[in-house]
């Protein structure tokens, strides 16, 4: 099982003691990637720097795709109306992880943000379902949502 993962910290060798043990990591900085590779080279996990908005994966090549602030980090302004650069990067972003993921496959995408404030950047008809969940146990300040995309 191949996992595409747009996240760092703990997440790869939380994912790798779970059995997940094919994993790519990508960020657009080199120095993020030289640090992670080093960081976790006892994983044996691939480490790519690339841009998110043009991923260089074949099409239907990834199982499952994590995002956990990626697409946050691509949001300014007003979430009521974005910029047009905002709209079109995420379009980018969210078009190429719909490209990359096989039939059957998932993106799960972790956020802060309102679903009603990501929604329309996520929904793909005819490519995936979208659904998402509250996350956390009622008591913390901000909620959490998980996404989960369902390529068709």
């Amino acid at each position: 099982m191949s996992i595409a993962n747009w996240c760092e910290q703990s997440l790869p060798l939380d994912l790798h003691t779970l059995g997940y043990t094919h994993q790519t990591s990508v960020d657009f900085s080199s120095v993020v990637i030289d640090a992670m590779s080093k960081k976790y080279e006892s994983i044996n996990q691939t480490w790519k720097v690339m841009d998110i908005r043009d991923l260089k994966f074949e099409d239907s090549s990834m199982d499952i795709a994590i995002d956990k602030g990626t697409l946050d980090a691509l949001i300014h302004g007003s979430l009521w109306d974005p910029p047009v650069e905002v709209v079109e990067n995420i379009g980018k972003y969210v078009d190429e992880v719909a490209r990359v993921l096989k039939s059957g496959g998932e993106w799960l995408y972790i956020t802060f943000r309102q679903p009603h404030f990501v929604r329309k950047h996520l929904e793909r008809e005819g490519i995936w379902t979208a659904e998402y969940e509250v996350i956390g146990d009622g008591q913390a300040t901000f909620e959490y949502f998980g996404w989960t995309m369902k390529k068709l």
